[in-house]
């Protein structure tokens, strides 16, 4: 047999016959016709996935925390077959300015080809995850490509994970606190670009430690090219040589090839829908005082017209030196930092969990389609398990007022300024430039693409819970509060 049946059920040809099958001299067997004879060929057997449903790896996004109070968002690929965990040297590249510096590391690498691979360092501090934090470390080498932070089994035994292959969860935990992660895979498959292995080479990953009572080893999907100048040892432990024995985490020829891939890639960035038009000014994880980023937030910030030059370049100098406070896309929103929501909910409290949504309209159900993906995408609200649901309410669209139907500001204060004039009163607005086109008219006007205001219900769970002590109270009465003062 030629094939050998490989991991995950691929779907494989029937296996081929022996190069050189046996083939008996049918002239020395008494009473066969030569004439006649046939051999049939039987296909012993085939390997298909009846489901047609594939695996993938999981993914989850991890927090790694600087010395100065930074916080650097990086995909975990998890692995429980990784007796480390690592950070890709090209990662490490574009983020380790904002870390700690990397420590000298006391482990080898072996490769699946034989050959050994000094790591560039070791990286210690704490690492985030589901809002749970512990104090690890982890190595930093070069993955080819293969993947930006190897999730391995001291982390896994560090957050005490529990993996439910069943439902594609992951479940956390450190003392009473406790959290459940959904495999991210998809969501970062559209944010970063696709895993291409150079080589369908399977490379070996093996710790190095001072005993030869065990024997770790781990393969990746990708090949790993060691540095080429030979590692001193002097100060190294011994090096353990192993076969590799076990098969690859991750189906190499499900990976999508080179030309789905995409070259403009800034580490962290969960682009979404509104990014189209400028994807390289959304960078404020990677780069917040980027010139280009910079210079759309100065052009959406509007400054008052009641300002002389030297005020106005004032107010743009204080917007550049707070440039990374800014969020451009609902994709750069970040969580503030300990800040922990806790619901006081007695455990004899009882929930509907019955759907009684109001219909949509086509052009409700696309943007709440489209508002759903973004904030998926940027982390904002996850996806769960049915079973997990413990309380349903339904989703209210409401239209957003001045959708593109109504007069600009600047033609209002045209208008309020007549009305002054009108009746013998001086203009309110004194700032204001000369008109340099028509009065707007208000009929002419195109309807812009509506847009709604997602509101969810939480009565249910009001009715049970404490009320915060300092509600956000009425968002338009405060508004018309402060509307009029300049301070």
């Amino acid at each position: 047999m030629q094939d050998q049946a490989v991991r995950e059920d691929q779907l494989l040809a029937p296996a081929d016959v022996a190069t050189n099958p046996y083939i008996p001299n049918l002239s020395t067997i008494a009473h066969v016709d030569l004439d006649t004879s046939e051999y049939m060929i039987i296909d012993l057997y085939e390997v298909r996935d009846d489901s047609k449903k594939g695996t993938v790896p999981f993914f989850s996004q991890l927090r790694i925390h600087g010395p100065q109070g930074e916080i650097v968002r990086v995909w975990g690929h998890f692995d429980d077959g990784a007796m480390i965990d690592a950070m890709s040297s090209e990662m490490y590249q574009k983020v380790g300015h904002r870390l700690a510096p990397l420590r000298t590391s006391n482990r080898k690498l072996r490769m699946a080809n034989g050959s050994l691979v000094t790591p560039q360092g070791q990286w210690e501090g704490h690492i985030e995850l589901g809002g749970i934090q512990v104090e690890a470390s982890f190595e930093v080498f070069d993955s080819g490509g293969g993947w930006d932070f190897l999730f391995g089994k001291r982390l896994m035994r560090l957050f005490n994970v529990i993996h439910d292959y069943a439902n594609d969860i992951v479940q956390i935990r450190k003392g009473e606190r406790r959290a459940t992660l959904n495999n991210q895979f998809h969501i970062m498959n559209k944010t970063t670009p696709p895993i291409n292995p150079p080589a369908p080479e399977n490379t070996l990953i093996q710790e190095l430690g001072d005993s030869h009572d065990e024997s770790p080893t781990r393969e990746v999907q990708n090949q790993v090219t060691p540095d080429n100048a030979p590692a001193d040892n002097t100060t190294k432990p011994d090096v353990i040589l192993e076969e590799p024995t076990i098969t690859p985490v991750c189906i190499i020829t499900d990976i999508p090839g080179p030309e789905e891939q995409s070259t403009d890639h800034e580490a962290g960035e969960l682009p979404t829908e509104e990014l189209k038009n400028k994807p390289d000014i959304y960078t404020r994880k990677t780069d917040p005082f980027k010139p280009e980023r910079v210079n759309e937030i100065l052009s959406l910030v509007q400054i008052g017209m009641d300002l002389d030059e030297e005020q106005k370049a004032s107010v743009q100098q204080l917007i550049t030196e707070y440039a990374d406070i800014f969020a451009l896309s609902v994709s750069e929103v970040t969580t503030v930092e300990g800040a922990v929501h806790k619901l006081h909910i007695d455990k004899d409290a009882k929930f509907s969990t019955k759907v009684y949504q109001k219909p949509t309209t086509p052009p409700q159900k696309k943007y709440l389609h489209e508002s759903i993906d973004a904030m998926l995408s940027a982390g904002i609200i996850e996806q769960c398990n049915p079973s997990e649901v413990k309380c349903v309410s339904p989703t209210t669209l409401a239209q957003k007022a001045h959708q593109g139907l109504g007069l600009s500001l600047e033609e209002l204060q045209y208008r309020v300024n007549e009305e002054c004039v009108l009746h013998g009163i001086e203009p309110y607005f004194s700032s204001l430039p000369p008109r340099s086109t028509e009065p707007q008219n208000n009929e002419d006007a195109t309807p812009a693409d509506p847009k709604w205001r997602i509101c969810q219900n939480f009565a249910q769970i009001n009715k049970v819970t404490q009320i915060a002590p300092m509600p956000q109270g009425d968002i338009r009465a405060k508004q018309q509060r402060l509307s009029g003062h300049r301070w």
